[in-house]
């Protein structure tokens, strides 16, 4: 199985990929940002990422609340996927990803572009989705 996990922003997208190996154990790598200028660029430069690594599911983060509730963001980021779904023939998954940029930031304090947190986000987003859906 191979999955590509982007961490939505209205500014950049943070992408990673990740398999999963015969005996099931997770391998993630964040991938470069993507600026978003347009819904029309970010989706062309998702869809060219998950054809190169020839990605089976495409997850996006789902930034609910504490109570698991809509946010402002999340509903962007539906509006997004429902864009990205029109031009893609790849399932798309929407996954829980409460915390996942505070704790990218808290790992890689000092560590390099502050863009590339987005990235770090979006494989931590995808080791969890991983190891909490071992059956894949």
């Amino acid at each position: 199985m191979r999955l590509l996990a982007c961490d939505y922003g209205t500014k950049t997208i943070g992408l990673a990929y990740g398999t999963l190996d015969d005996n099931k154990n997770p391998a993630v790598i964040p991938l470069s940002s993507i600026s978003v200028s347009s819904w029309e660029g970010a989706s062309a430069k998702i869809i060219i990422t998950a054809k190169q690594y020839k990605v089976d599911t495409i997850l996006f983060g789902n930034p609910l609340n504490k109570e698991n509730q809509e946010t402002t963001t999340s509903l962007e980021v539906k509006k997004f996927v429902r864009f990205l779904t029109n031009r893609l023939n790849i399932p798309i998954k929407l996954v829980n990803e409460r915390y996942t940029t505070y704790d990218a930031q808290e790992y890689s304090l000092g560590k390099g572009a502050s863009n590339s947190i987005h990235s770090q986000a979006a494989a931590l987003m995808l080791l969890r989705y991983l190891e909490e859906n071992p059956l894949l």
